[in-house]
C-alpha cells in the first residue's frame, strides 16, 4: 500500500533542517546507545566479549586514501540539466506483518523508470541510523545524489529501497523473507542488490550482509556501530559458505567516537582474510559528515552495477 509520494520538490522537506541540527552531542550520545543496543538486542548463539581498550595506529589512520570533502552540503546536487527527468520516491508500507507490525519503506526510482517499461534495475538497500526513520537518507539529500549520477552518467539507473526499523519490526527476516521478494515482484529489478546503512544501520548492513552473501554484490558501512566481532563472521559466513563474498567498503570520520569500534571490525576482517576498502576522512559522527560524502557512496555501489544496465551482463 503506497501511502504517500515525495517528488523533486518535497522529497527533502524542511526536516533537512532538524536532521541537520542533529549533530554534536547528540550524535555523540547515539553512538554510544547503538554500541549498547546493538550488542545487547542479538541472539547469536556466541556472546560477544567485552571490548578491550584500543589504541588507534598510525598505520590504520593512514591507510585510507586521500580524502575529498566537498566544500558545500549538498554539492552540485541543484545543477539538473534544463528538462531532464528525476526521480520519484514513495513511501510505501507492505501489506504482510514483520513481527509485531507491518514495514514501512521509502522507495526511490531513477529518472524514466516508468517510462523505460522493458529496463530492468539493479537495488540499493540503504539503512538509517539509531532512533531514525526511512525519512533519514531523503533528508541527506540521497535522492538528489542519485539523479545526478544517472543523468550525467556516471551511473546506470538504480533503484534504492530505505526500510524503517521501528519498533516491533523483525527487521532482519523481514528484510530478507518478505521485503526484498516484494521488491522484486512490485518493482522491474534485475537480481542485483547491494545493502548499506549509516551507524546503527551500517551495523545492520554488515549482520545482514555477511549473514546472506549470496544475496548481495556489495556491502557499505558508513560510520557503523558495529556489534561484529571474530566469531561472529565466522559463525554468518559458516552458515552462507565462503565461495562468494560480496565487496565491502568502510568510512568513518577521524573524529568519530565509533572509531575504535570500527578499528577493531578492520582486525577482524583482517584475521578472517576479508577484503574491504577504509577510508578514514575528516568529520564526526554528524548529518552534514555523511551528506557531504554522499555521492561517492554511491559511485562506489554503482560499480557493482553499472555493466548490468538494461539486463547485461559483464
Amino acid at each position: 500500500m503506497t501511502i504517500s509520494l515525495y517528488t523533486d520538490h518535497n522529497r527533502r522537506p524542511h526536516r533537512t533542517a532538524v536532521s541537520l541540527r542533529r549533530g554534536g552531542v547528540f550524535f555523540c550520545l547515539l553512538s554510544l546507545l547503538s554500541a549498547i543496543s546493538l550488542s545487547a538486542c542479538q541472539a547469536d548463539p556466541v556472546p560477544s566479549p567485552a571490548p578491550s581498550t584500543i589504541t588507534l595506529t598510525p598505520e590504520f589512520i593512514q591507510s585510507s586514501p586521500a580524502p575529498t570533502v566537498p566544500p558545500s552540503l549538498y554539492p552540485a546536487l541543484t545543477a539538473t540539466p534544463q528538462g531532464a527527468s528525476v526521480g520519484v520516491v514513495e513511501r510505501v508500507q507492505l501489506d504482510a506483518r514483520c513481527g509485531e507490525q507491518s514495514l514501512t519503506f521509502s522507495v526511490y526510482l531513477p529518472p524514466n523508470y516508468a517510462a523505460s517499461q522493458e529496463d530492468h534495475f539493479p537495488v540499493l538497500y540503504l539503512l538509517h541510523g539509531l532512533l531514525l526513520t526511512d525519512q533519514q537518507w531523503i533528508d541527506l539529500g540521497v535522492a538528489e545524489a542519485a539523479d545526478r549520477l544517472i543523468q550525467e552518467g556516471e551511473s546506470a539507473p538504480f533503484i534504492i529501497v530505505m526500510p524503517w526499523e521501528q519498533r516491533g519490526v523483525s527487521f532482519e527476516s523481514c528484510l530478507v523473507d518478505q521485503l526484498i521478494p516484494h521488491i522484486d515482484s512490485t518493482y522491474r529489478t534485475q537480481g542485483t542488490r547491494a545493502i548499506g546503512g549509516l551507524s546503527r544501520g551500517g551495523g545492520w548492513a554488515i549482520r545482514i550482509g555477511l549473514h546472506y552473501p549470496s544475496f548481495f554484490d556489495a556491502i557499505g558501512l558508513h560510520s557503523p556501530a558495529n556489534f561484529t566481532t571474530a566469531p561472529y563472521f565466522d559463525y554468518w559466513l559458516d552458515e552462507a559458505g565462503w565461495d562468494r563474498l560480496p565487496r565491502i567498503w568502510i568510512d568513518i570520520g577521524d573524529r568519530d567516537t565509533l572509531l575504535p569500534s570500527t578499528q577493531a571490525l578492520v582486525t577482524d576482517l583482517d584475521l578472517l582474510g576479508i577484503p574491504y576498502e577504509l577510508h578514514v576522512q575528516p568529520g564526526d559522527h554528524v548529518a552534514e559528515y555523511w551528506a557531504a560524502n554522499i555521492v561517492d557512496y554511491l559511485k562506489w555501489y554503482a560499480v557493482s552495477w553499472t555493466p548490468l544496465h538494461n539486463g547485461t551482463t559483464p
